[in-house]
């Protein structure tokens, strides 16, 4: 490389991921969006001149580098770059660190985060941002540098956030850089910036249809910190309907994901991705991961996600599609296999549809798979707990090994609590006239964690209050979600009567009270 070429080499380097390398890259460079625009305009001792004279000799070694096989020799010279570039650092600038950073990280992506110079510098880059000089294409550059280390990056991303001023001002391009930085890292971006985020999608919703990896990180970071109240899915809903083209996996899980998380469901909208998701799984027939196109990948995750969505919106899916679900499973055992989390998802979700793949359930209990799974934190088994009192109640000829019984002894959510117990100390008062006793706050399907209220009478035997509110019930239309319906389900097989009370908005004691002695009067006459 000669130094006639190291201007325009520099000036060329863009942000670069392990997932999103080539894309971005050549969205930066058509946008001209690149850390080093502003080089020119940096102090006197760190122009072009000086900056190309001092990192010459690193990037010819960092060139030959990239030519070399990933072996021994690969890691010797990595070790030498890594050494030299940590010399290097305390006469370096914000934008000189960026540029080794970023052809480290094209060279190195699966080994630049172990290197010394990476770690020192990403300290020493956290710290200079208190000078408060730095442009935002400096700061997002650094943002994907550090989400590079993903959740043990939380810190570093959230801190290097509050740097980026301005986020209405930045492009849909520059939104996206920072929504995958977060997400990647596990960080939830404020409710300012996702009010801007929402924006965007609203007003750019065709063009976003049209180009996904502009559009999932978008609906990622909105799904992931949660949407705002004002925002509306109607004109998202009717742009999806009138999009054209076939819609791939890749985009129609996260849009189902956003969906399910805002619980709304538009029975059209779901239709359509559900039924462009099947097309593309049933021309595959199988998992498709490595060394194709990002949006023509179907993944494990994205099977766990498009099914989670889907029962999550009560919506149902045909016969046919549940025996062709139960077959793509059966076909990919060994791919599901290597992500139990995943894997016990999907069958989780298959279960609250109505399909119980006991064949499949069987084989991941005698090779073992879900116990991985209870090596980890509790987050990671939350799935499985609920599977596990799904079979004990509704295939109790099913034998689960016993290395598999989980704790799940979880306290309820403090306010949903507080509203019950308020109910049920009501109740208690009234016992002898409601023909009540052993009234109690409580799930008896603990695992599923919706509390409601138990309670046994003279007549009917045990009833089980739940509350239908926003926590246990979908938006549009307004009926119980996909958990809440399973809770159901198991509750009635257990043999409790349900009564279910109406309350949107705060909570009415009285009104609640005076409902269920309606339905117990109601459920006497019958």
């Amino acid at each position: 490389m000669s130094k006639s070429n190291l201007k325009k080499y520099m000036m060329s380097l863009n942000i670069k991921t392990p997932e999103r390398e080539s894309f971005i890259a050549s969205e930066l460079r058509k946008n001209q969006l690149t850390p080093l625009d502003d080089i020119k305009q940096s102090p006197n001792n760190t122009s072009v001149t000086q900056t190309a004279s001092k990192l010459l000799p690193i990037l010819i070694i960092i060139d030959i580098l990239d030519k070399e096989p990933n072996n021994a020799q690969f890691l010797f010279l990595l070790k030498r770059v890594d050494e030299t570039c940590s010399r290097m650092l305390c006469d370096l600038s914000f934008d000189e660190t960026l540029i080794l950073l970023n052809e480290l990280a094209r060279t190195a992506p699966t080994k630049v985060m172990l290197l010394g110079f990476y770690l020192e510098s990403i300290k020493t880059l956290r710290l200079r941002l208190s000078e408060n000089k730095q442009s935002s294409l400096q700061i997002m550059n650094l943002l994907f540098l550090m989400s590079l280390r993903k959740t043990e990056a939380l810190l570093d991303v959230r801190y290097t956030l509050k740097y980026l001023s301005d986020f209405e001002k930045l492009s849909i391009i520059e939104q996206c850089i920072v929504s995958i930085a977060a997400f990647k890292c596990g960080v939830k971006l404020d409710r300012q910036i996702i009010h801007i985020i929402e924006g965007t999608v609203q007003r750019n919703v065709e063009k976003l249809l049209k180009n996904q990896k502009l559009f999932v990180p978008l609906l990622k970071a909105m799904r992931h910190a949660g949407p705002s109240r004002e925002f509306s899915l109607d004109h998202l809903s009717k742009r999806i309907l009138e999009h054209k083209e076939k819609y791939k996996m890749s985009l129609a899980v996260p849009i189902l994901a956003l969906y399910a998380e805002i619980l709304q469901a538009d029975s059209k909208v779901i239709n359509r991705l559900v039924g462009d998701a099947f097309l593309q799984m049933r021309k595959s027939g199988s998992i498709l991961e490595d060394n194709i196109a990002a949006e023509d990948a179907i993944r494990v995750k994205d099977i766990d996600r498009l099914l989670w969505a889907v029962s999550t919106l009560n919506h149902k899916l045909t016969h046919s599609q549940l025996l062709y679900v139960e077959k793509f499973l059966s076909d990919n055992l060994d791919a599901f296999s290597r992500y139990p989390k995943a894997f016990c998802g999907s069958l989780l979700a298959l279960w609250i549809l109505g399909s119980k793949c006991r064949q499949i359930i069987e084989y991941c209990f005698r090779v073992k798979i879900f116990h991985r799974l209870l090596q980890n934190s509790s987050e990671d088994s939350g799935r499985l707990v609920v599977l596990l009192a799904c079979i004990k109640i509704e295939a109790p000829t099913v034998v689960i090994p016993s290395n598999l019984i989980w704790d799940t002894n979880k306290e309820p959510l403090l306010n949903e609590y507080s509203e019950l117990e308020c109910i049920s100390s009501i109740l208690k008062c009234l016992e002898s006239q409601l023909e009540l006793s052993e009234i109690n706050v409580d799930c008896p399907v603990n695992e599923i964690r919706i509390y409601g209220i138990s309670a046994k009478h003279e007549t009917l035997g045990w009833l089980h209050v739940d509350l239908l509110n926003n926590y246990t019930c979908l938006c549009k239309p307004r009926k119980p979600h996909g958990l809440m319906n399973l809770k159901l389900r198991l509750i009635k097989t257990l043999g409790y009567t349900s009564i279910l009370v109406d309350n949107i908005g705060p909570l009415k004691v009285e009104k609640v009270v005076t409902t269920i002695g309606e339905a117990i009067d109601e459920l006497m006459r019958k």
